[in-house]
């Protein structure tokens, strides 16, 4: 399988999880109930996992290393100038809240996840980022 074609299936996938979210409809904290708060925060954790794996194909293509941990891909964008600063940073913290999600589940909050809602939207700007950085994107095979 190609890389752009591995690329398309993140994000693909990427967009169905904040298609998911939208349908939602959460636009206040009490509007995270329960079921809501449970699908949600699973939505979250994919979203930003799917994240991590777009940023990997990307350092891939580029040929760019291997980091060390996650958060390390992120810079690794900004340091081949295909994020700023700005997005690294706010990509790095949905990082740090994956972390809370997958290893820390029983402190996660009904506000986590609330915030955590409004920081999708740097991701949906990565994945216009990384759409027009995969149509230029020439292959030296």
């Amino acid at each position: 399988m190609s890389d752009k074609i591995r690329v398309s299936i993140i994000i693909e996938n990427m967009e169905t999880y904040i298609k998911e979210l939208e349908e939602m409809k959460i636009r206040k904290l009490e509007d995270l109930e329960t079921i809501k708060f449970r699908a949600a925060s699973m939505d979250v954790f994919e979203i930003i996992n799917k994240t991590i794996d777009l940023a990997d194909e990307i350092v891939s293509m580029r040929k760019m290393g291997f980091p060390s941990e996650y958060k390390e891909l992120f810079t690794m964008l900004r340091h081949a100038k295909i994020i700023d600063e700005k997005m690294e940073e706010k990509l790095k913290d949905l990082v740090i809240l994956r972390n809370k999600i997958s290893h820390r589940y029983n402190v996660l909050t009904k506000q986590d996840i609330f915030s955590a809602l409004k920081k999708i939207k740097i991701v949906e700007k990565f994945i216009e980022i990384v759409k027009k950085f995969v149509r230029e994107f020439k292959t030296t095979k």
